[in-house]
This record gives structure tokens, C-alpha cells and sequence, in this order.
């Protein structure tokens, strides 16, 4: 069933929650008393009248009423907005109350995470309502709303506060200099909505919950928790986060539980409030029930579409989004509890209704495989430290669009650079060259911006690393940049990339083998993503259109000259059909006896694909596959390459599992998913007996 959650990008996905020391609390919202004189009051229509200047919140501020209506307003309707006065841009949420004569409120108009002053057009922006109340109203009930014939106003202001999230940054770790792409998505973000999976699947005691000090280092672990209460954790987390930042948040069950109420919410209403929402939510967790065996999720997000959609003038208007973040164990129900092809096409249809809303949605899935947070990152991006910081970020919904392609695809140098940019940086000009300019100097500025900067805990070798692994980084590219200057037959590149990868035991058992003498010849896709494998073609076009000539195999170390000989004669027809081209990929040239590496299997996955196998036809579902970098096995051993292996082997079977494969494959495809299937799965076997 997890495949029905394989084409979701940014959907970071653990059941390890950090337990860390808690940041502290602050008031964010100012109020302020408007007084107008009736007989100050025209009503006469489009006619406004401004209230004196006032500050509030640090920017100074006025309330602007049409008593006989705006030129907009219906008829005999008041209105009212509120206007900052400043040539920048505000984010806040702020509420216009009109108060009867013992201070008590009357009418309300209120807006989240509203877009004031200077637009990016160039227009200046205020926000309130052409109806605010009905004129006749006002005196009709004059003796309870008028005091000494006095109109009286309390207007409350909530700015999104920079200096909250730049204390948030700091306190979970992060660059200081990530607070400008992290404050570019938190200014658009007006709210989040967490659906949280109660049913009875969450009691199971398979999840842990790590203790770390300021530091993030782990200082304490506790195995066979429960989801829920690893679950329930986190949502402590994201909820003191909500009252740190201010962000407003709600938090929906997905089952009714007993007597508890299925919807709670924190910084939806008044910051007075928030203490309270705060403690009632993380003490509500404690008594959830977990009886149902039902997981409605489609059912929910149905409901959840028809919640937003009531938001999307708004939420347009003012280029906002909702994040929503989805926590389940991934197999979706309908009512009863039954799981079924219908069920599962009834929930992805509703995913589709609830992606065409302005909406960011992330998955964070209970039962994912892995024990350290980041080895999904990491299998396609080796060269960085998936730090609690950027997972936390993530899964508030806080991650910029480039990270939440960090687990979905290995980035190219571009992208790379694009990512320090915004990481260490922000949108400031700084100094890291273009690596397509000078590539030494685009490494030795990485360098020098990686050594100012912290160590940081790095869960998946349970040590203090860097941010960047620059030397890895430079392999990686040293190997990608020879296969491109090779410019011979890619099945060739193939023999090299073999070579290679039998030789990785011997440089575990030898680090100074990964010196960085070691080449491959991968040849890089048109994205610059190295490709490795076998391309079913004699001599394919180079991305500039012209025949790449043969070249000799290089010869590795650990491998004799005649053993090169031997596995380049083998392939040096290439495969003659799709059974020798599943051959030729699973088993050892020049016998195809011996079954290969997982590492080599699920790396060269991509090249049994079209169009670099002929042998078999395209096919959308061959889209959905995510390639993992070769990088991410080499220099690996130990518990720490079984991990590895057996998170991208799970992903592996969500692509390939035969449930999972579509109902109109050709006779060709259904025998190369089969085969793949078969073969991994005895591959698994071998690995992890």
C-alpha cells in the first residue's frame, strides 16, 4: 500500500521523534482601542473616514470606516479595513471588533495571515470587509452601542514575527542563514492542518523515541514504543512550534474517540489563548483511543477538500497555501476496515481533489523501515547531512520546493549549489562559484562556507559531520565527469562501472583505495544525473547528437587485466533479446552465473527501462521509479550498509510488487517486473541472511 504514496514529493517520512529541550513561549498579538465621535461620521456612500494613526506590533497603523457604505458595500452596510502605513509588505492575521458600551463585543471581522502594505505590483493593500454591519443597526441599538455618542473599535494585530522563526532556526540547529528561503515559505503559509491516523494499527509497539541534548546528539533511546505515542510526540513538537511561531494549526482525528473531540487547534483565535490549546493538546494525546480498525483517510480528505475550498478566494488572493500534513501507517480503509483496490483508488482520487487546492501536503508515514532518519536522503543524496533541523522543517511544511526533492532524485551540481545558496545564505550574494565556470573554485568556496560553519549530528553515522561532504561531493563529480569525457558506447561504460563496484569490499576493507584514483565511467542523463548500466543500443548518440567512439575499459584495482578482457568479450555483442538484457543486468559476466551486488542491481535498475532497453515497451508506471545514487554504497559496510540496502530494497518492492503493477502491461513488460521481482527478491535473501 505504501506505493500509493510513492508520487508525493516532499514527504519526509520517519518513526524516530527527537525529544528536545523546549524553546520558549512569547505573546504575539497587540491591541489597540479606536475611538470615532459620531458627529465626525459622513454617510454619504464611498465617502471614509481614518481613524489618527496608531502603532501597533512596531509599525504604525489606521483604521479606515465607510459609515453610509464603500462604493462596493451593500446597501445600508458599513464598512471597515485596516491599512498599515509603510512602503514594505506585512504578513499578520488581525481582528476589527466594534464594542457595545460595556466592552463587551459586538461585531467581529477578522483575517489569518493576511498580505498588507506594498504589493509586489506595485498596489498597496489593506484588508477588512465592504460588510462589516448593518448601519441601521448601529442606532437602533444605539443605547448599547454608543457611549456619549462615541463609536468605539478594538483592532488586534498578529505579524508573522521573523524574530520567533529566526530563534526557531536557531534552536533546532539550522544555518543561520536558512532563515531567508525558510521565512519565503512561512510568509505564504497560512495554516496547517495534521490528519492523524487513531486507529487500532497505531498501538503496534514498533517504533522508538531518541532523547538528545542542545546539540541533537542522541543521549537516549527508547525502543517499543508505540506509533501513537511516537506519533503523539511529535505532535508535541509541531504543536510548541505552532505557539513559538505563531503558525496556526489544527490537528484532526481521523476516528471518533470515545467522548475526546476529534478536531484541536492551537494560534487560531487570541494569542492569550494559546498556553491553554497548548497544554489541552499534548494531554489530549494521552487519552486518545485506538479501538477503531477503520483508517478513513479518503473519506477525510474529502471532507477536508470541501473545508478549504471555502478559503480559496482568499488563500489566492493573498498567493497563501495550507500545508497538510497526513500521518498514517499507509493502508487506507473505507469505513468497515477493508482495504481494496477500490479503497486505495477512492483515497488517490481524493489526494488529486484535495493537490488541486493551494495546498502543500506531506506524508509522514508510521511504518516506515529505517532506523535512522535520513536514509531515504541519503540513498539519493550522499553528500549531505539530513540533520533533524531540515527534517523538522520538512515536516512542519516549512522546506522550500528544492528540498523536498532532496528524497526524490540526486541532485546535479546546479542544484547543489542552488541548495548551499539557499541553506547557508539565503537570497543574499555570496561567494560560491558557478561549478560550470570553475568547478575547483566552486569546491574550494564550498569548503571554506562548510568549515565556518557547525558540526551537526548526523543520525545516520551517529556522530557530529558536516552540513556538506565536500570530498564525496568531489568523487561523485570526478566519476561523473569522466564518463562524460570517455564519450564511448555506454555498454562499455557499463564494463568500468562493473569493475568498479566489485571492487567496493576491497575499498571497505581498504580506505585508501578511496583516494579518489578511482574512476567510473557513468554516463550522466540529460538532467546531469549519473546513470549507471548497461544501454541496450551499440553506439548511442552523446547528448550532443554525435556517435561516441569505442574507447578501452580502464582497469581498476582489485581486478586483473585479463578478468576486464574476459567480461568486455562477453558483452561485447550486447544482449540479444529481454531475457539476456535481465541476464546481463542480474549476474557476473562473463558466465552470468553468479548473482550480482544488491547495491549494482539497484543501481542499474533505470537501464532494464525505455529508452534504454528495446527489448520492451514504455510504460508511464516505469516514471514512478526514483534512482538511487551509486554514490550512496560506496565507502559503505557493516550495519550501516544493511540499513541502507534494506530501505532502498522496501522501496524497490513498492514499485515492483505485483499488486502494484498496472492491468495493461504487454506480455514483454509483465516478464521484465516479474523477473526484476523474483530476482530482488532472492538478492534480498542472499543480502540479509
Amino acid at each position: 500500500m505504501g506505493a500509493c504514496f510513492s508520487n508525493i514529493q516532499g514527504s519526509p517520512t520517519t518513526r524516530a521523534t527527537f525529544i528536545i529541550p523546549e524553546a520558549d513561549f512569547a505573546s504575539f498579538e497587540e491591541s489597540v482601542i479606536i475611538n470615532f465621535h459620531c458627529t465626525e461620521l459622513s454617510v454619504e456612500k464611498g465617502q471614509p473616514v481614518y481613524s489618527t494613526p496608531f502603532k501597533c506590533k512596531g509599525n504604525e497603523w489606521r483604521l479606515k470606516i465607510y459609515p453610509g457604505g464603500h462604493s462596493q458595500s451593500r446597501d445600508g452596510m458599513f464598512g471597515a479595513f485596516l491599512y498599515p502605513i509603510c512602503d514594505t509588505e506585512i504578513v499578520a492575521s488581525y481582528r476589527i471588533c466594534l464594542l457595545k458600551s460595556d466592552g463587551a463585543i459586538y461585531k467581529t471581522q477578522e483575517g489569518k495571515n493576511q498580505s498588507f502594505g506594498l504589493q509586489k505590483d506595485g498596489s498597496f493593500k489593506g484588508n477588512g470587509t465592504f460588510n462589516f454591519v448593518r448601519r441601521g443597526k448601529i442606532f437602533d441599538e444605539w443605547k448599547d452601542i454608543l457611549k456619549n455618542e462615541v463609536l468605539t473599535f478594538l483592532v488586534t494585530i498578529m505579524p508573522k514575527s521573523d524574530a520567533a522563526l529566526q530563534s526557531y532556526i536557531d534552536y533546532i540547529g539550522m544555518p543561520k542563514g536558512s532563515f531567508a528561503a525558510v521565512a519565503e515559505v512561512y510568509a505564504k503559509m497560512n495554516s496547517r492542518i495534521w490528519l492523524l491516523e487513531n486507529s487500532f494499527a497505531m498501538g503496534e509497539l514498533d517504533s522508538h523515541l531518541m532523547k538528545a541534548d542542545q546539540e541533537f546528539q542522541v543521549i537516549e533511546r527508547l525502543d517499543g514504543v508505540s506509533r501513537w505515542a511516537e506519533l503523539s510526540r511529535c505532535v508535541e513538537f509541531h504543536t510548541k512550534m505552532a505557539s513559538h511561531c505563531w503558525i496556526p494549526t489544527q490537528f484532526m482525528l481521523l476516528n471518533e474517540s470515545g467522548e475526546m473531540p476529534r478536531t484541536y487547534s492551537v494560534c487560531m483565535s487570541n494569542s492569550d489563548k494559546v498556553k491553554a490549546e497548548r497544554e489541552y493538546i499534548i494531554d489530549s494525546m494521552n487519552h486518545i483511543q485506538l479501538e477503531e480498525r477503520a483508517n478513513p483517510l479518503a473519506r477525510q480528505i474529502r471532507e477536508l477538500v470541501k473545508y478549504i475550498s471555502k478559503d480559496v478566494h482568499n488563500l489566492t488572493k493573498n498567493n497563501a497555501f495550507v500545508v497538510v500534513t497526513i500521518c498514517t501507517h499507509g493502508v487506507p480503509t473505507n469505513g468497515n476496515g477493508s482495504s481494496s483496490k477500490l479503497v486505495e483508488q477512492e483515497f488517490l482520487d481524493s489526494l488529486r481533489e484535495l493537490n488541486n487546492l493551494p495546498v502543500r501536503i506531506v506524508f509522514r508515514l508510521t511504518t516506515d523501515e529505517e532506523k535512522v532518519i535520513g536514509e531515504e536522503v541519503y540513498l539519493h543524496n550522499p553528500w549531505l547531512t539530513y540533520g533533524v533541523g531540515i527534517h523538522r522543517l520538512r515536516e512542519a511544511g516549512l522546506g522550500n520546493s528544492l528540498w523536498d526533492l532532496l528524497d526524490e532524485k540526486p541532485f546535479d551540481l546546479i542544484e547543489v549549489r542552488k541548495f548551499c545558496v539557499d541553506f547557508f545564505w539565503g537570497n543574499k550574494e555570496i561567494s560560491l562559484r558557478n561549478p560550470n565556470v570553475d568547478l575547483s573554485g566552486f569546491f574550494e568556496d564550498l569548503q571554506n562556507i562548510v568549515e565556518k560553519e557547525k558540526l551537526v549530528w548526523n543520525p545516520l553515522k551517529n556522530r557530529l559531520t558536516p552540513w556538506i561532504h565536500v570530498e564525496k561531493l568531489r568523487l561523485m563529480t570526478k566519476r561523473t565527469a569522466s564518463k562524460s569525457k570517455s564519450k564511448r558506447p555506454t555498454r562499455r561504460a557499463t564494463l568500468d562501472y562493473q569493475s568498479e563496484r566489485t571492487n567496493v569490499s576491497s575499498q571497505r576493507r581498504d580506505p585508501a583505495a578511496m583516494n579518489g584514483n578511482t574512476t567510473s565511467d557513468q554516463k550522466p542523463n540529460s538532467q546531469g544525473n549519473i546513470r549507471p548500466g548497461v544501454r541496450f543500443r551499440a553506439d548511442p548518440p552523446t547528448s550532443n547528437g554525435h556517435e561516441s567512439p569505442s574507447h578501452k575499459p580502464k582497469r581498476h584495482y582489485g581486478r586483473s587485466a585479463s578478468s576486464d578482457d574476459a567480461m568486455a568479450a562477453a558483452l561485447k555483442q550486447g544482449p540479444k533479446d529481454l531475457e539476456d538484457a535481465i541476464k546481463q543486468w542480474s549476474r557476473k559476466a562473463p558466465d552470468y552465473f553468479k548473482l550480482k551486488p544488491m547495491e549494482d542491481l539497484l543501481v542499474g535498475v533505470p537501464e532494464l527501462f525505455p529508452p534504454n532497453n528495446p527489448f520492451v515497451e514504455s510504460h508511464k508506471h516505469f516514471f514512478k521509479w526514483k534512482e538511487f545514487s551509486a554514490d550512496a554504497f560506496i565507502g559503505e559496510s557493516g550495519d550501516e550498509l544493511k540499513a541502507l540496502l534494506k530501505r532502498a530494497s522496501r522501496k524497490s518492492k513498492l514499485f515492483l510488487h505485483p499488486d502494484k503493477i498496472p492491468n495493461d502491461c504487454t506480455p514483454s513488460q509483465e516478464t521484465l517486473f516479474k523477473s526484476m521481482w523474483e530476482i530482488l527478491q532472492e538478492s534480498e535473501s542472499k543480502t540479509f541472511e
